[in-house]
């Protein structure tokens, strides 16, 4: 039980200090590269704070639910069920961020030209627009170092 009890609390830290921050598509220069109209920028920024609004919600569901685990694991006799229970909890939430990822990803993808949806496409691609390497989309290794906060900090980049 004790070895089940540590290697449980080592995924958790794991996983709580791999948290990352969210978007995609975070070079600067996105509208020179893709010659973005107004509308589409204006478009695209509305969609963004949605997602990012959602975004919150379901980080901060996880982050609870997170604490919630630790309860359950440092509790003088875990319960396996409970503690099981809790981990699908959080990996249903999880699930439910990336395919708002993705969904933010089309709705983006759907406003732009078919030059631009080249472009897009291959940037995504360059990116990992998935799970491995550099430019996840849940902004862990972004190409300007910035963790996926480069928008945050006020560098100008849009973040989509």
């Amino acid at each position: 039980m004790k070895k089940y009890l540590t290697l449980s609390m080592l995924i958790l830290i794991t996983s709580v200090f791999g948290q990352g921050r969210g978007g995609f598509g975070r070079e600067l220069g996105w509208n020179d590269d893709l010659n973005l109209t107004s509308e589409q920028i204006k478009k695209i920024d509305s969609y963004r704070t949605d997602f990012r609004k959602e975004q919150i919600d379901l980080r901060a569901d996880i982050q609870k639910m997170r604490l919630d685990l630790q309860d359950l694991l440092r509790t003088d006799e875990p319960n396996q069920k409970a503690i099981n229970n809790q981990l699908e909890k959080i990996q249903a939430k999880e699930l439910a961020m990336e395919k708002l990822r993705v969904e933010h990803h089309l709705q983006v993808r759907e406003l732009l030209t078919d030059e631009q949806k080249t472009l897009f496409d291959q940037h995504s691609l360059n990116r990992g627009m998935g799970r491995h390497g550099k430019g996840r989309m849940d902004g862990r290794g972004d190409r300007d170092g910035s963790g996926g906060r480069g928008n945050d900090r006020g560098h100008g980049n849009r973040g989509w």
